[in-house]
């Protein structure tokens, strides 16, 4: 595992019944390779103007496509993390193929919405990969928000203005060698990588 070398985020010591709620959040994430990253950011580019959008790029150090919500609150907790580190050790799960092939706006209409890159092949390691953190986290007695299944996608930007569902001319993907433990700041535009695990099955 590699710990980030960023400051760490406030951990209160307060039980888990003391969370107040808020939208930073903490998950379980894959993220692209530096060099996938960058075709990605081209890609947003140019579908950017070529969709006629105005919304800043999502920056190639906080792509990422989430895998496990874990919690929505004002404030990390050491409880949040350390259960999810704990999981995290645990999980044993096989490297595979990951490829997006379609761009669509999410939300509702008139919103600020997210234009997002779909999955297209790879979503059965995908589920696995989820099931077996979710698996963990519960075998770890974690009782924050772990929701369920999560639809594969990674967000580009954000715009006031909708993109209908669009196939790309060419898929783009990488093949999923680990996961990580996200931290994000809603608003500041900041992620923190808490760890970071490899995929061994």
């Amino acid at each position: 595992m590699q710990f980030s070398m960023d400051l760490e985020p406030p951990r209160p010591k307060w039980p888990a019944k003391t969370r107040e709620l808020g939208s930073n959040s903490l998950f379980f994430a894959i993220l692209p390779e530096p060099e996938v990253a960058d075709r990605i950011e081209a890609l947003a580019t140019e579908l950017r103007a070529g969709h006629g959008l105005s919304g800043r790029l999502i920056p190639t150090s906080r792509l990422h496509v989430t895998t496990t919500p874990i919690a929505d609150y004002s404030t990390l907790l050491d409880y949040d993390v350390s259960a999810a580190m704990r999981a995290a050790e645990s999980v044993v799960a096989k490297p595979f193929d990951v490829a997006f092939n379609r761009l669509q706006s999410f939300g509702r209409p008139g919103g600020n919405q997210p234009l997002v890159l779909r999955c297209g092949e790879g979503q059965g390691g995908f589920t696995q990969l989820q099931k077996a953190l979710l698996t963990a986290l519960r075998a770890n007695d974690y009782d924050g928000k772990a929701p369920g299944a999560y639809t594969p996608h990674m967000t580009l930007l954000y715009d006031r203005r909708a993109v209908d569902e669009t196939f790309l001319d060419e898929p783009i993907g990488w093949t999923v060698r680990e996961f990580a433990l996200v931290y994000s700041w809603y608003g500041k535009g900041r992620h923190q990588h808490l760890g970071r695990w490899p995929l061994r099955g």
